[in-house]
């Protein structure tokens, strides 16, 4: 009788054993799921910090615009005939020009480290796209500074342009 009350133990402490790794095994599988879902709502808010840090980036450059009459201006004169643009205006649109372009790369280089979305990379090229094609100046700025740029960005544009 004794051996047979030992094997009775024995059975009911592998049982008991096997539900304590099921159990384990269930812990673990909801701590794996409680990581992934903190790490998708992590990189979620990379994603909306990057894209809030370029639209800021962007609403500067256009403020640039819409606050300074003087410059306005002076971006439409240079629209209307680059050749009479030159010295000290001719740098202030050229620099203008090229912090664009420049915002644009940062977008790009966010595209490609998946902190932004190709939609949201195309809503904050779209001024760039604007301010090279509809610009004798900001074609030349593209041109004079691509080469410095990351050229997956410099093909991105130019397929587009």
């Amino acid at each position: 009788m004794n051996a047979e009350r030992l094997q009775k133990w024995a059975l009911g402490a592998e049982i008991a054993g096997g539900l304590a790794v099921v159990a384990t095994l269930i812990a673990v599988a909801v701590e794996l799921n409680q990581g992934n879902l903190q790490q998708e709502l992590n990189t979620k808010a990379l994603e909306i910090a990057a894209y809030q840090d370029l639209q800021a980036s962007f609403n500067s450059l256009v403020s640039i615009i819409i606050e300074d009459q003087e410059f306005a201006d002076l971006l439409a004169k240079a629209n209307l005939n680059p050749d009479t643009i030159e010295g000290a205006e001719g740098a202030r649109v050229s620099y203008f020009y090229g912090m664009a372009i420049r915002h644009g790369d940062m977008a790009y280089f966010q595209y490609e480290q998946g902190a932004l979305s190709k939609d949201r990379l195309d809503s904050m090229l779209l001024i760039v796209f604007n301010l090279i094609e509809d610009s004798q100046i900001g074609m030349r700025v593209w041109n004079g500074i691509s080469s410095s740029l990351s050229q997956n960005y410099v093909r991105y544009i130019n397929d587009r342009l």
